[in-house]
């Protein structure tokens, strides 16, 4: 479980319902739970979500894959990026069915924009910290700010907590703990519990503000580094950047200086290059 604090009740009690994992991503995990599956299986199921084939795509041919040659069907993107790499992009791309719900349609853009920023630059990240944990940053990136998503879904005085952390400049955690009494690193852990998603995932998201709580504290570092870079170019609707959590992030990441400007002049390059990414 997330909590077996009060705080759990409270979410329980002010969220009436997280919504289900979509189905495109659920049929998607069943396929792959048969040992025996056909890859024309998953290319048949993920071809039916044009939107899902459209991103698929795009990611694969963008300077983040970097491929030799382009890639032009879905099979191919399938080949080239790996099963395991697949079903976890098809489950997390699939949160966008999120935005656009809401009370926060006029910032959704916003938040898409920091949640694939923070994914990239989570995966160039660990490319030099450890390259097998790559994939995994790259879906944390995209999945560590969901709670944001289902707060401004369901809890109606959300989208005032955002304006007021973003005019203000506050620590918009601490607002939400403020005014809700629990904030979306809780609700986001929650929601990939209730979806069945890896444990690791849950943990992650649930502490990428504290990495040092983190079962997997290398991941929550690499996922605090990226998100306080972001916010520190001020990418998304929370720019309250930590120069304290980025530094001991950084620290305990054994990055330097000039590989945090490295990191962050490749994915600007990148944000610039690929602008098809970032729309919603």
């Amino acid at each position: 479980m997330v909590t077996d604090s009060d705080t759990l009740k409270k979410i329980l009690d002010s969220i009436r319902d997280f919504p289900p994992i979509p189905q495109t991503a659920f049929k998607v995990i069943q396929i792959l739970k048969d040992q025996e599956f056909h890859v024309t299986d998953l290319v048949h199921c993920i071809s039916k979500d044009m939107g899902l084939t459209t991103e698929i795509l795009r990611l694969a041919n963008s300077g983040l894959y970097n491929p030799s040659n382009q890639i032009t069907t879905l099979k191919q993107a399938i080949t080239y990026l790996g099963m395991n790499t697949v079903k976890d992009l098809v489950i997390s791309l699939s949160s966008k069915s999120l935005y656009g719900s809401g009370n926060l349609r006029l910032l959704e853009q916003k938040l898409w924009e920091h949640s694939l920023t923070t994914a990239i630059t989570a995966r160039l990240t660990a490319l030099r910290v450890d390259k097998k944990l790559a994939e995994q940053c790259f879906i944390l990136g995209l999945l560590h700010d969901l709670g944001q998503l289902i707060l401004g879904k369901e809890v109606q005085e959300y989208e005032s907590i955002v304006a007021e952390a973003y005019n203000k400049e506050l620590d918009l955690r601490e607002l939400e703990s403020e005014k809700l009494g629990f904030d979306h690193t809780e609700v986001g852990g929650l929601a990939l519990e209730k979806w069945e998603m890896p444990a690791v995932f849950v943990d992650v998201v649930r502490w990428h503000h504290e990495p040092e709580k983190s079962s997997n504290e290398t991941l929550a570092h690499l996922i605090c580094f990226a998100n306080n870079l972001i916010k520190s170019k001020h990418i998304g609707i929370n720019n309250h950047y930590d120069e304290e959590k980025f530094n001991r992030s950084m620290e305990h990441l054994d990055l330097t200086e000039e590989d945090a400007d490295e990191i962050e002049s490749t994915l600007l390059d990148i944000f610039e290059k690929e602008k098809e990414l970032f729309k919603v």
